[in-house]
């Protein structure tokens, strides 16, 4: 399923949660999801079957699946290498504790299923360390916000931008807080949008219905210093992922599948929309039945601060070999793959000092933030959200510096939230 309009927090929901998948096109497989909760000295594992998904949101195991009764899971730690070094537990239902692990060290888990006699999945490996992760720090919204409606902040907090639809307008309302200005921004039906690190520039799609596809969209860039606004019209009837704004302001970058309707490709196109062009032509992420590409949940880029490399991620519903995280060279067109399928990559961003990326992955068995140091290539875990706390694909992370970012969340009820948080 594409990215879609959201008018209203509600409305986000019941589409995500309105996604009916089944096993009928061949392409589900059954999953074990693991979740590690880490403590002094010890660490419990949490796990299910997913044994048919029926809805978009990845990592949410009260949203994500059906989860199979009948399951019984046997448990085993791993040697670093991925060979396993002991069964711990046989025949558990639906969590272990493992007890006795150093403070700091890291511990390689996988939990292996079976219904009655028959093998029926097992987990990826779970890394983890007793080390407890400090608790995010909410930051209250700095406005009044209306039931109802979904939030982007600017990366500098003094701007709200939200959609709004009456009988005579469709479009975005920003508004800044100091010195308060309301402008509104008739671009049509608009979905998610990304805001420029200067915070001035606004950029997203509009979704289109056609008599072809309910998929169809429309680039759009607005300025709020100067209260204008560019649509781009003329970009053909393709499918275009939220863009982002390179890093010399001068054009925008984003996913499409103007090769054929299966196959995505990293573009760009003037700000004045001329000059579209494909760049790395090499790079595609392609979907080979209809069915798959309706098991697409999450497209999406992000520029490097010197312009010099774009990051990719995609994530399926039910995981496709091409997902996974990508780093794409704009001056020669060569890309690199990161990070694989198992990992659900959403939402990367990149760190001011372009040392390291941040996203949101359910690697650890639910949505949380993760960092890859662009260095080393050394993955680690930077939050164990709360419970209650819901990221989605569809909430921005901001970089407030080289050692903070502050992402938007909701808790149980639909009500959003600002989280800071620091990264070790």
């Amino acid at each position: 399923m594409m990215q879609k309009t959201i008018f209203a927090v509600t409305f986000l929901l019941f589409l995500a949660l309105s996604c009916e998948k089944t096993d009928t096109s061949g392409y589900y497989e059954n999953e074990v999801y693991v979740r590690a909760v880490t403590g002094d000295q010890r660490v419990k594992l949490y796990f299910y079957l997913c044994n048919a998904n029926t809805t978009g949101i990845i990592g949410g195991p009260q949203f994500g699946c059906d989860v199979e009764p009948n399951a019984y899971f046997d448990v085993y730690q791993m040697n670093p290498d991925g060979t396993e070094k002991a069964k711990l537990a046989s025949n558990v239902i639906d969590s272990f504790e493992v007890q006795g692990l150093p403070n700091g060290e890291n511990a390689f888990f996988k939990i292996k299923a079976r219904v009655g006699r028959q093998p029926a999945g097992e987990s990826q490996i779970v890394q983890t360390t007793p080390d407890v992760y400090p608790l995010p720090e909410r930051i209250p919204f700095a406005i009044a916000v209306p039931a109802g409606f979904f939030y982007n902040f600017s990366p500098d907090f003094n701007q709200v931008v939200y959609p709004i639809s009456t009988d005579t307008f469709y479009g975005l309302v920003i508004q800044q807080l100091v010195p308060a200005k309301i402008n509104y921004a008739p671009v049509g039906l608009p979905s998610f949008i990304n805001w420029d690190p200067s915070s001035r520039y606004v950029s997203g799609i509009l979704f289109q219905f056609t008599s072809v596809s309910p998929y169809f969209t429309r680039l759009f860039v607005y300025d709020s210093q100067n209260d204008s606004l560019l649509r781009y019209n003329n970009l053909g009837n393709y499918d275009f992922q939220t863009p982002v704004l390179a890093a010399d302001r001068q054009h925008l970058l984003f996913l499409s599948n103007e090769n054929n309707l299966y196959e995505y490709g990293l573009w760009s196109v003037n700000l004045d929309g001329s000059q579209k062009r494909r760049l790395a032509p090499d790079f595609k992420f392609k979907y080979a039945t209809p069915e798959q590409i309706n098991n697409q949940t999450n497209l999406y880029v992000a520029a490097s601060p010197d312009g010099k490399a774009v990051y990719a991620c995609f994530a399926s519903y039910n995981k496709s070999e091409q997902d996974g995280l990508y780093q794409i060279d704009l001056a020669t067109g060569a890309f690199t793959r990161l990070l694989d399928e198992n990992w659900r990559v959403q939402l990367v961003q990149v760190s001011p000092d372009h040392r390291r990326l941040v996203f949101v992955s359910s690697q650890a068995g639910k949505n949380d933030i993760w960092v890859f140091d662009l260095a080393t290539g050394a993955v680690r875990q930077v939050s164990s959200l709360p419970e209650n706390i819901t990221l989605t694909g569809s909430y921005p992370i901001y970089w407030l510096n080289n050692d903070q970012i502050v992402v938007t969340a909701s808790e149980i009820g639909g009500v959003l939230y600002n989280y800071k948080i620091t990264i070790p």
